[in-house]
């Protein structure tokens, strides 16, 4: 015995899909996002030895030392921005 006809099945299915993945891009659009990465960490994110990353600072990338010391960081927007200009 059928209760909904095919073609409002069909119709709930594709609401019910398309709600999912504009739920789904949502969240991703709304999770927080880290900024900045430490120079242990930069190496695993692209895979670099610490010579080239010397020599990319030599170029211009920029490090940011927090005042009290600590860790040196890189702005991951500025590392992906950089990585794009040298692009062959």
């Amino acid at each position: 015995m059928q209760i909904l006809s095919k073609e409002f099945e069909s119709n709930l299915s594709q609401t019910i899909a398309e709600t999912f993945n504009q739920l789904k891009e949502a969240a991703e659009n709304s999770a927080i996002k880290k900024r900045w990465i430490r120079q242990a960490d930069i190496q695993q994110y692209v895979e670099v030895s610490a010579k080239t990353l010397r020599e990319w600072e030599r170029r211009g990338l920029r490090r940011c030392e927090p005042i009290e010391g600590g860790g040196v960081y890189y702005d991951l927007e500025e590392i992906d921005t950089f990585m794009k200009k040298y692009k062959r």
